[in-house]
C-alpha cells in the first residue's frame, strides 16, 4: 500500500512539474484546508472535551463542515472559482458586500475545524460521573 501511494504520488508530482502552474500549488492548500478540518476539529474535540457524541452523526458532521466552508471560500473568492471552473458565476457583487475584498486563503483549515467542533459539540452531550467510579482522564 506504501509502495502504492508513493508511485501515485511520484506520478502527481511529474504532472504538477510538467503544468508548472502556482494554481495548482494553491488548489492543493485548499484542497488539504477543506479535507484536514474535520481531522483537526475532532482531534480538538477529543482533547478539550469529555462529552460523548452521538456515534451515528459524526459523518454528517464532518461532511456538512467541509461543503459549508467550501461555501464560504466561494463566497469569499468566487473569482478563483470562476478561473477554475471557466465559468461566470456572478457572485462578485455579493462576496464585495459581504467580505469587502477579504480573499480567505490558508485559514480555511482553522475555519473547518471550528465549524467541525461546533457541530460535534451540537450533536454531544455530558457525561454523567457516577458516584464511587473513577471516570478516565
Amino acid at each position: 500500500m506504501h509502495l502504492t501511494f508513493t508511485v501515485v504520488f511520484f506520478i502527481m508530482v511529474l504532472i504538477f512539474k510538467a503544468i508548472n502552474d502556482k494554481l495548482i500549488i494553491n488548489f492543493i492548500l485548499k484542497f488539504a484546508g477543506v479535507t484536514y478540518g474535520p481531522l483537526l476539529g475532532m482531534f480538538a474535540f477529543g482533547i478539550l472535551t469529555k462529552r460523548k457524541l452521538k456515534e451515528s452523526m459524526i459523518w454528517t458532521v464532518c461532511i456538512i463542515a467541509p461543503l459549508l466552508v467550501l461555501c464560504l471560500d466561494l463566497l469569499s473568492n468566487p473569482a478563483a472559482y470562476e478561473s477554475i471552473l471557466h465559468t461566470k458565476l456572478g457572485m462578485n457583487g455579493i462576496s464585495e458586500s459581504i467580505f469587502h475584498g477579504y480573499k480567505m486563503g490558508n485559514e480555511l483549515i482553522l475555519i473547518n475545524g471550528i465549524v467541525t467542533f461546533t457541530g460535534l459539540w451540537l450533536i454531544s452531550f455530558k457525561t454523567e460521573a457516577k458516584e464511587g467510579v473513577l471516570q478516565p482522564a
